[in-house]
């Protein structure tokens, strides 16, 4: 009898709360108000659980999961001699929220750059096309099958989404892409797609030539930018192993030396920010890497 009633419980509260996820996605400000692009995030990872696509709601409730993991982790790493640090708490619950949100992020990140990288590959192929029709719309619809992989998805999702009316015209469709996959490349193509009629088929060509070499150059100024932006990662990484080899030593080899961190105001405060600074530049490097 009492466990029919827990399951119920059970039952209950899962509706309740998959409730609240449909109702409170047209209304937060935070997680949900980016449903769509969770969605679509979702969609490109093709991350699935006992076979079935990951859904919106089982990413919602495996964020909660990690919320309640991140508060495990930092009880362990921050709470001794019957002392709760806080506000390391608060972080690590809020940290374990967001991680899958993160993760997501980074493989849209990663999916990014191999779009940015396979650009000028993709714009010679539309180029083919164009030689052989009329209009651009037309050349991008036959030569999407054809594109590089990565490209290939963002353009077959795309068309897909104009199929059933996301899109009013191909130009709309061109930019939405291009902002979704953050290369500015593909939006001076679609703003090329939207005088595409006052074009003649030399300028035309010539014009995706253009395109073409400026994405080439685009691109190796930014494997550039991630070397130096790997040898800073380097750098933050270091110094929080060492951190760690602290805090290791003083909780547990001679725990006399570090009980001021777990008793006293000031070293809660400082394991604290240790967490809080690491958030903040592990965010930094993952906006300025994948996401900027």
């Amino acid at each position: 009898m009492m466990m029919r009633t827990l399951k119920g419980a059970v039952g209950k509260f899962s509706v309740s709360f998959g409730n609240m996820v449909k109702s409170g996605a047209s209304r937060s400000k935070f997680l949900f108000k980016d449903q769509f692009n969770i969605e679509r995030q979702l969609s490109f990872s093709a991350l699935k659980i006992k076979g079935k696509p990951f859904t919106f709601r089982y990413f919602v409730y495996f964020s909660v999961l990690m919320s309640a993991l991140g508060i495990v982790v930092t009880y362990v790493t921050t709470s001794r001699f019957s002392s709760l640090n806080l506000p390391a708490l608060v972080i690590g619950a809020l940290v374990g929220f967001i991680g899958p949100r993160w993760y997501l992020l980074i493989i849209d990140g990663r999916l990014n750059r191999k779009v940015s990288s396979e650009v000028p590959q993709a714009l010679a192929k539309i180029t083919d096309f164009a030689r052989s029709h009329a209009n651009l719309e037309r050349a991008v619809m036959e030569a999407t099958e054809e594109l590089p992989r990565a490209t290939r998805k963002y353009f077959q999702q795309a068309w897909e989404w104009r199929r059933v009316g996301r899109y009013q015209t191909f130009p709309e469709m061109m930019y939405d892409l291009g902002r979704k996959s953050k290369n500015p490349t593909w939006l001076d193509f679609a703003h090329m797609c939207l005088v595409d009629v006052t074009l003649g088929s030399s300028d035309k060509i010539a014009k995706l030539r253009t395109l073409q070499s400026r994405s080439r150059k685009k691109f190796l100024a930014g494997k550039v930018e991630r070397k130096s932006l790997n040898a800073k990662l380097l750098k933050m990484a270091l110094g929080y192993i060492f951190l760690f080899a602290i805090w290791f030593f003083e909780s547990f080899i001679f725990p006399s030396l570090g009980v001021y961190l777990y008793t006293t105001a000031i070293g809660r405060l400082l394991m604290a920010s240790v967490y809080i600074t690491f958030t903040f530049n592990a965010a930094l490097f993952t906006w300025l890497y994948y996401d900027s």
